[in-house]
């Protein structure tokens, strides 16, 4: 009984605070057209990508993710890329439904500048009715509730040989249900950067920074640290200032990445629950431009 109301205080917690950040990935640098539509391709290629995260596994019903997206590069400059976003935290459940465009604007032989504008469609339902205690008070907080709000977004992306610069803002309308409850659709700012530093003929280092900023909570840098290996392998350790820290690797086969990241807490053990996450990412691309510019990871 006593694990039971944890776990429900939990969620109803994360529900309200953490789970705003609602794509909280290990894999951002990947799939950057999650939260920045000018990378929709931008790599001057076409490729499917999919991304599972699971979160504390040792907690029933705990937040479960899933993104497929798509990216192709087309003729006069501009890019497309469309995305599917799905997450279930225990009573809620979240489909997300993006669109994008790009435009290709070349500054220099080594560095262009994307625009981009993103469509999104949002069905979110919540049905924590079930945890009534049926006595005849009609708690609000419990009341089950379905949406579905349509969104616009927006984003810049300067890259160059050697670094890359991001802006966006993937959503440009919050949408309020009442004033108890909020859900996942909220103006989140995203800010990144990162460059790569040659250190021989097989390795480079690849540091970047991803900033998220959110009205009413905390802001959270990603803090990453990649080593590559003649772009077959990519290795690392990200730490995000929210108290996680997240180990990754990337493998690079004929058109394929693999990915798979491990995310932990400092202090990973909240009333015995523990709080570790698994996420799996695989990618393939195919029409491969190598006069492109690639940015760093």
């Amino acid at each position: 009984m006593k694990n039971y109301i944890l776990t429900v205080f939990f969620f109803v917690f994360s529900s309200v605070l953490y789970s705003q950040y609602n794509k909280n990935l290990v894999f951002f640098d990947s799939q950057m057209n999650i939260i920045n539509p000018a990378y929709a391709g931008y790599q001057g290629d076409t490729s499917f990508s999919l991304i599972s995260r699971n979160q504390w596994l040792s907690v029933d019903d705990a937040p479960k993710n899933s993104i497929f997206s798509f990216s192709s590069a087309r003729e006069n400059n501009v890019g497309l890329g469309a995305s599917i976003f799905s997450k279930n935290t225990f009573v809620d459940k979240l489909n997300e439904f993006n669109i994008d465009f790009s435009y290709k604007l070349k500054l220099s032989e080594k560095t262009n500048l994307f625009f981009g504008l993103k469509g999104v469609l949002e069905f979110f339902k919540s049905d924590p009715s079930f945890l009534s205690n049926d006595t005849n008070y009609n708690d609000p907080a419990l009341s089950s509730i379905s949406i579905f709000s349509p969104n616009f977004g927006l984003g810049f992306l300067l890259n160059s040989e050697k670094y890359w610069f991001s802006l966006s803002l993937p959503k440009l309308f919050q949408t309020e249900i009442n004033n108890i409850y909020s859900f996942d659709s909220s103006v989140i700012t995203y800010i990144g950067t990162g460059i790569k530093i040659p250190l021989n003929d097989s390795f480079v280092m690849k540091p970047t920074i991803l900033y998220r900023d959110m009205k009413d909570l905390k802001s959270i840098f990603d803090l990453s640290y990649m080593i590559n290996f003649k772009d077959i392998i990519d290795f690392g350790v990200t730490y995000r200032t929210n108290g996680s820290v997240v180990f990754l690797t990337k493998l690079s086969v004929k058109g394929f990445d693999f990915g798979y990241g491990f995310e932990t807490f400092r202090n990973n053990s909240i009333g015995g629950l523990n709080l570790n996450t698994h996420e799996f990412f695989i990618n393939f691309s195919l029409n491969k431009k190598n006069t492109e510019i690639e940015p760093a990871e």
